[in-house]
């Protein structure tokens, strides 16, 4: 009888085992199709995607803001022609970001970006009112000058409550500071240096979990910060972006630079879908995040953005809510940007 109970025990141990590695393996993907809704449109199908209700709540590229299309390059955003709710204003040698249409825009076929030199995007509207305990942003940033990392000046903030009394993350040049003011709770800020360089496009990712007391920053694909001890206040106000841009310690010091900022994509999961132009997943190589209309543990619709089309390599990535990838790409090629149906994608 005990022989019995032990052989019980070891099917059991196995099927668990099994079972937590089914749910656990990394994402696969075994065929990509072209969507009927649309030609740069492409179904995903797999398994291991993952589900947690996760949405693209903001894919900011700056062209698709309708709200743009009528202004002229060097118009000043306000919070009434954008998709944000406030942005900086002029006090304290800060100035209001501009939509320009010209110079060192971040692809071919961009048709635009945003520009300024003290300036930020703040609160944006699609967050509001959501409660979020998950945050994952990314963003490109691209200066005209190398910061100076002596100084806390802030790349993003995240906060929950908007009067800055509840959780409290800034990530600079110099570290990332964390804190949950209402809990009294305030440790020591991450002292690891964010410099981004100057005159390229750098790709800025942070990503916030609650739940797990985690924060992960990264730049160019390199970590930056992991901190695991992080607390959100027990303020019912969810996560949101404080502000996105540039805004330094010394502002005088930075007046008469320029940096440009695209493509802000925010989301209430890390689960993301990417194209890449390595073949192997490498948070290093060139990536590009596509939004999708649907997402489910064995199927994606995704959309390939202007900045995927441009790229002359694809390789398919799903990420999941660990932020797991499929470790080979699944290569994209001979679609010429992935043509209307009835065309397919040819398949390596």
């Amino acid at each position: 009888m005990r022989t019995l109970n032990l052989s019980l025990k070891v099917v059991l141990s196995g099927l668990l085992i099994a079972q937590s590695y089914q749910i656990y393996a990394a994402p696969q993907i075994t065929s990509v199709a072209n969507s009927d809704s649309s030609p740069n449109k492409i179904t995903v199908s797999g398994s291991g995607f993952t589900e947690e209700n996760q949405k693209v709540l903001l894919f900011d590229l700056v062209s698709n803001r309708d709200l743009y299309s009528n202004l002229s390059s060097g118009t000043e955003i306000t919070s009434s022609n954008t998709a944000w709710g406030d942005v900086s204003g002029t006090n304290w040698g800060r100035t209001p970001p501009k939509f320009v249409k010209s110079g060192n825009l971040r692809y071919n076929g961009a048709v635009g970006a945003y520009q300024g030199a003290v300036s930020f995007l703040e609160k944006p509207k699609a967050l509001s009112g959501l409660g979020l305990n998950k945050l994952y942003v990314s963003w490109y940033f691209h200066p005209d000058y190398l910061v100076d990392s002596g100084e806390a000046n802030k790349y993003i903030r995240i906060w929950d409550r908007l009067d800055g009394l509840g959780t409290r993350i800034s990530w600079t040049t110099m570290h990332i500071t964390y804190e949950a003011r209402e809990l009294n709770y305030s440790p020591p800020a991450d002292w690891v240096a964010t410099r981004a360089p100057a005159n390229q496009w750098n790709h800025f990712e942070i990503y916030v979990d609650a739940e797990k007391n985690l924060i992960e920053a990264k730049m160019n694909g390199d970590i930056k910060h992991r901190v695991t001890d992080f607390r959100k206040s027990s303020d019912t106000e969810g996560l949101t972006v404080g502000l996105v841009g540039f805004d330094p310690v010394d502002n005088d010091k930075y007046a008469g630079t320029e940096f440009r900022m695209s493509d802000i994509y925010i989301s209430n999961s890390r689960a993301r879908i990417e194209v890449s132009d390595s073949p192997t997943y490498d948070p290093t190589s060139h990536r590009e995040l596509l939004p999708y209309d649907s997402w489910s543990n064995g199927g994606i619709v995704a959309e390939l953005t202007p900045a995927a089309q441009d790229m002359d390599t694809m390789y398919l990535y799903v990420i999941d809510s660990n932020g797991d990838a499929n470790k080979e790409g699944f290569p994209i090629t001979g679609c010429e940007k992935c043509p209307s149906p009835p065309a397919s994608i040819n398949i390596k």
